[in-house]
């Protein structure tokens, strides 16, 4: 009786374990069937694209045309690094190149109606800086022709101001030159003031299509940079003769004719 419960239970437990290892297997097939199906099912993100934007060139400041006015990045006249009797060409053109502001540098020809020496022009980053076309977006400066090929005058195209901008940043100027650039005869005259700051080597002109009085209020174009001292003014083609600054005055009373004496008293063309 005892072997035959035994035998039973022996029996029993064979099936029982039998059907629990079936039952088990299809639980892990169906498992393992499903985690795969789940998984092959899931939506697999792309890898965002990153678009590498080529590096531009920074816009200009806003405060472009009064840098020089705050001595920045140096004071006259010295301009963007460039000072006119000391830096020579070659190491203009490398500083011109490595100015943010700067889009291109070349040393060319000079043009007819130049200073008489070979030029080293720019362009400014981002086209015109003004609205006044006559100045456009061109700088130059002229270099000597001693060996070193000094830079010796700085032309930089920048915006006008007003002369008393000038006389707040930098004084008031040593000496005026009174030019009456009317070229031909029988056009309209056009007079011209230079404030000449000769210690400071740079002046600012205005000019006048009828005789006038100097005044704080009138409107200078861009500063031009020279070596201090009257040496370095000598160096443009045709210097005009400079009279010690004595205040706002006529055109009358600066004009001086090439030997220095005054040029009498102008009177308009009608």
């Amino acid at each position: 009786m005892i072997r035959l419960i035994y035998v039973k239970f022996g029996l029993l437990s064979k099936k029982y374990l039998l059907r629990t290892l079936v039952v088990t297997g299809v639980a892990l097939v169906v498992i393992a069937c499903g985690s795969e199906a789940s998984f092959t099912n899931q939506t697999v993100q792309p890898i965002p694209t990153i678009t590498l934007k080529p590096s531009s060139k920074p816009t200009l400041p806003k405060d472009l045309t009064y840098r020089w006015l705050k001595s920045i990045p140096c004071a006259p006249p010295c301009f963007e690094g460039i000072t006119p009797g000391q830096t020579n060409t070659a190491e203009a053109l490398a500083l011109l190149k490595q100015n943010p502001l700067i889009d291109k540098a070349t040393v060319g020809q000079e043009p007819p109606t130049s200073t008489g020496y070979g030029l080293l022009s720019w362009n400014w980053v981002g086209g015109k800086i003004t609205t006044n076309d006559e100045w456009g977006t061109v700088g130059s400066m002229a270099q000597d022709t001693n060996p070193a090929k000094t830079i010796i005058l700085i032309f930089p195209k920048l915006t006008t101001y007003k002369l008393k901008e000038v006389i707040q940043a930098f004084g008031e100027p040593s000496h005026v030159a009174a030019t009456d650039e009317t070229i031909p005869e029988g056009y309209p005259h056009t007079y011209v003031l230079k404030f000449v700051y000769l210690k400071q080597g740079f002046f600012v002109e205005t000019k006048f299509s009828k005789l006038a009085t100097s005044s704080v209020e009138d409107e200078v174009n861009s500063p031009i940079f020279f070596a201090p001292g009257s040496e370095g003014f000598a160096k443009f083609k045709y210097p005009p003769v400079l009279v010690a600054w004595q205040g706002h005055k006529s055109f009358n009373f600066y004009c001086r004719s090439s030997n220095g004496k005054p040029c009498g008293r102008l009177t308009t063309t009608p």
